[in-house]
Parts: C-alpha cells; structure tokens; sequence
C-alpha cells in the first residue's frame, strides 16, 4: 500500500500543479474550454486516485472543488466537459 500511496502523492502534484496553472492563465483572461477541461480533469483524476487509497477527506474534498469546476464551466460554456456529466443544479432543476 506504501508504493501506492507514493505513486499517488506524486501524481496528484502534477495534477495539482495542472490545475495552478490552468487556473492562473483562466485568471489572466484564458477563455479556452480546454483550459478549464484541463482544470477539471485534474480535480477529477485526483478525487478518484484518492478514493483508491482510501483517503477519504482528499476524495469528497475534491468531489466538491470537481462540482464548483464543472458548475462554471456550464455557466461560462453551456456545456460539460464530458457528456455523461449533469452539471450541479441541473437535476435538482429536472425534478422539480
């Protein structure tokens, strides 16, 4: 389990540092979809490796930071970055 968790601690920096940079050139007017696609695909990647090694705080903090992405990236684009992803709000919308 050592070596995974290693192998995770390194893959979620550069996931992190990913998403930094992504985030930072969204900042400095990037209105790119796959600038925030990338954001997001980091924030994803590092909820779901943390659910394999069982850390659970980092998963549903992640899970939370991946919905907000997933959120603005609808409002700024009308659309998801995967198509099998329903936006926060949109469900709750349909229900009702």
């Amino acid at each position: 389990m050592e070596e995974i968790l290693s192998v995770f601690i390194q893959e979620a920096r550069e996931q992190l540092s990913d998403m930094e940079a992504g985030l930072m050139r969204m900042e400095q007017g990037d209105h790119d979809p796959e600038t925030l696609n990338g954001v997001f695909r980091a924030a994803h990647t590092i909820k779901g490796g943390s659910g394999v090694v069982e850390l659970g705080l980092i998963e549903k903090f992640t899970h939370c930071k991946r919905a907000r992405i997933l959120a603005l990236f609808c409002a700024h684009f009308g659309t998801t970055p995967r198509p099998d992803l329903t936006p926060p709000g949109r469900v709750t919308g349909a229900l009702r």
